[in-house]
């Protein structure tokens, strides 16, 4: 069979094929774009602030010191996009400090970290820093085992 007989052999199931694949390649496109992107422009982002969101101390396990932060709640600044940010609550955003492979003894000023949503940015966390302090209950020379 010629290169034009192999086109030509059924070429109206080709052409039918060919309009097929625009029309689904045109209609994926139209409901990535409705479901993701808001009506405003694709990279039109929106910003959020949260207040008073507590703050969490993250250690390894089966290791929690008593603990004192200071302060124990901050705001933070999210951005992104409109329609993701409608999406998420409050309670999918988690600041902490990180005591985990830090320092043998608890205490210090440790930088405020922040855990949210795929496709949501933190531009700012207000204070940036926390102070942990032990407790006096378990600080050496307190009398507790």
């Amino acid at each position: 069979m010629s290169l034009r007989e192999s086109m030509r052999h059924n070429l109206g199931l080709k052409v039918f094929a060919f309009f097929l694949a625009v029309l689904t390649w045109l209609t994926l496109r139209y409901m990535e774009r409705n479901a993701r992107w808001p009506s405003t422009g694709i990279t039109s982002t929106t910003q959020v602030e949260l207040s008073g969101l507590p703050i969490r101390v993250l250690t390894e396990t089966g290791q929690m010191p008593a603990c004192q932060l200071e302060p124990d709640k901050a705001t933070v600044v999210l951005r992104g996009r409109s329609a993701e940010l409608s999406k998420f609550t409050k309670r999918e955003v988690w600041l902490f400090v990180n005591l985990v492979n830090g320092k043998e003894s608890v205490g210090g000023t440790y930088m405020i970290q922040a855990h949210c949503p795929p496709g949501i940015t933190v531009e700012q966390i207000k204070p940036p820093v926390a102070i942990v302090r032990m407790t006096p209950a378990n600080t050496p020379g307190s009398g507790q085992n």
